[in-house]
């Protein structure tokens, strides 16, 4: 597999420190940054063939696709954002008090609105499923962070130790 990934662009609850999880929003507007971002991560991407578009079933990555020229793009679930549950709408700071370290260095000991172990099969059977392709992928900061941990490590549980910042171009073997 080789995939690439961009982490959609910012949301207004990205700006608050929210937790957006399931949550169905929009991005902002695209500002002079973004755009100028945008434009360096489709000039890296200029010489890749890619045999499949893809985005999360949430709009924040369509609209990210289509910020990026792209007007053909096939929706996969299995990259939709982890469900924070009772997290979601709350700021970052607060989950990370009530998980403790458990959120940085055991991640599949955690349920939230789905168990992390389920989002790691998740995870999985999407690499599984796309295994023998050339995959750009519009999606979340979890799901990009899983798949990087996943794709290093074997597993998730480190995966909260670094952050993909919104619209970021990553790499993941």
């Amino acid at each position: 597999m080789q995939l690439y990934a961009i982490r959609h662009l910012p949301t207004a609850w990205n700006q608050a420190g929210k937790l957006q999880g399931s949550n169905d929003i929009d991005i902002l507007p695209i500002s002079e940054i973004d755009q100028i971002d945008i434009d360096q991560n489709k000039n890296a991407l200029k010489n890749i063939d890619f045999d499949v578009v893809l985005v999360s079933s949430l709009k924040r990555t369509h609209q990210t696709a289509k910020a990026y020229g792209f007007k053909v793009f096939q929706f996969e679930p299995l990259i939709d954002e982890l469900n924070f549950g009772k997290y979601e709408g709350v700021q970052k700071a607060e989950m990370l008090l009530d998980l403790g370290s458990s959120w940085y260095d055991n991640a599949k000991s955690i349920t939230l609105g789905e168990s992390l172990v389920d989002f790691e099969n998740r995870l999985i059977s999407f690499k599984e499923k796309y295994q023998d392709k050339s995959v750009l992928l519009f999606a979340h900061g979890a799901v990009l962070r899983g798949l990087k941990a996943i794709s290093n490590c074997g597993n998730i549980n480190e995966m909260n130790t670094e952050d993909v910042k919104n619209n970021s171009l990553v790499q993941i073997s």
